[in-house]
């Protein structure tokens, strides 16, 4: 036993191992400014891929909406087509044969032929393409009328043009604008057009 006392390290000579209240602080200061790093990178790619998802969303939409009016037009009795334009709106107004089932003119006995296609870049129905259909060209005005695409709210898909213009001898140029969202401040509004020829029946 007294060996062992003899032997014993001195305990108040001993140098305990480990980090320094210094060296905690640097550690911690260093992880910090890493994982700041790292979190600001991965949030500016996420944010940089949900843009281009917006953005291709939005060229998919607008590719299918020309699609479906371009169809639509086609089926529409030529010498009935009226087309309004004004800046920042569109309407236009056709019919197409009356007993046959043409979207939007679904349900027999298939007499709500008159059909008006309206878009505008103001009012409740901004960015949105919205189309009715009535019994005649003249009971559109009061008609419901259905979003067929576009919106006005969010980083949604929005229309921010539809024209159609008349081409000599025949047919017509349709022409229709989307976007992804709202634009930034300071930017001017851009998206993605599709246009084409519509020959509606004779």
């Amino acid at each position: 036993m007294t060996q062992w006392l003899a032997n014993r390290p001195n305990a108040a000579g001993r140098r305990e191992q480990g980090f320094t209240l210094v060296e905690v602080m640097v550690s911690v200061t260093v992880a910090s400014i890493l994982s700041l790093a790292v979190v600001s990178a991965y949030s500016t790619q996420a944010g940089t891929y949900m843009t281009q998802g917006r953005s291709s969303q939005a060229v998919e939409d607008g590719r299918e909406v020309y699609m479906v009016l371009n169809h639509l037009l086609r089926q529409a009795e030529s010498s009935s087509i009226v087309v309004t334009q004004n800046a920042g709106s569109t309407v236009i107004d056709f019919t197409v044969p009356s007993g046959y089932s043409i979207w939007p003119n679904t349900t027999a006995p298939y007499d709500r032929n008159a059909i008006r296609i309206a878009w505008s870049d103001s009012g409740a129905n901004a960015n949105q393409i919205m189309v009715s259909s009535a019994t005649s060209v003249g009971g559109l005005g009061a008609a419901a009328a259905t979003a067929l695409a576009g919106s006005n709210s969010g980083s949604n898909t929005r229309v921010i043009g539809l024209t159609m213009t008349a081409l000599a001898p025949a047919g017509y140029t349709l022409t229709v604008t989307t976007r992804a969202g709202v634009t930034p401040p300071g930017q001017t509004a851009t998206g993605t057009t599709f246009d084409g020829l519509v020959l509606p029946r004779n």
